[in-house]
């Protein structure tokens, strides 16, 4: 027969550990043990870790954008596609100093080596991702709520539609300089 063993400890106030619970079961199944230890579990949380939880679920307004305060780049070779004129992709801005921290991008491809750069998630949800299709305007227009956000060069990331009327900021657009002997483009800190 086996035995399932669970050793539940809780730390004090000098850093001692004190068994709280110390049980010897047949297996059981997930869900009891859930049912057994989730007072003890939950009791170690505290009222407001517990009301950002629930509240997270339920948010529907997301988290800013963080500033731009350490310097990103996007490696052309890394996205060839950023050399054909009037393409749109979806890709990473890279922090320089450490490649393994970016920021996801749209970056439409504009004649004579220009670009235009904006976050990849709709203001309104920020788990929505954008899409990358352009509609007939130049426009991106989020499958969530319908928002249809700008990708001319005039009035680049700016909300040009709002068919459910909701509350929603224009698209963060990322100024830059293109340097084209070093084949990247840097994104400014603005």
């Amino acid at each position: 027969m086996y035995y399932f063993i669970v050793t539940l400890k809780m730390r004090n106030k000098k850093n001692n550990y004190k068994v709280i619970l110390k049980t010897k079961k047949n297996i059981i199944a997930r869900r009891d043990f859930l049912k057994n230890t989730g007072n003890f579990v939950g009791a170690g949380l505290t009222t407001s870790l517990l009301t950002k939880l629930i509240s997270a679920c339920s948010n529907d307004s997301g988290n800013p954008l963080p500033p731009l305060t350490a310097k990103y780049e996007i490696v052309i070779e890394d996205y060839p596609t950023l050399l054909i004129s009037d393409s749109v992709i979806r890709c990473h801005a890279k922090r320089i100093n450490n490649r393994s921290v970016f920021i996801p991008i749209i970056v439409r491809t504009l004649p004579e080596n220009k670009f235009i750069i904006i976050q990849s998630n709709c203001t309104h949800q920020k788990d929505q991702n954008l899409p990358i299709h352009l509609n007939s305007n130049n426009n991106i227009v989020c499958p969530r709520h319908h928002l249809k956000f700008s990708l001319n060069p005039e009035n680049a990331g700016k909300i040009v539609a709002n068919p459910n009327n909701i509350e929603a900021k224009p698209l963060k657009v990322y100024e830059y300089e293109f340097k084209k002997n070093e084949n990247k483009i840097v994104l400014l800190n603005k």
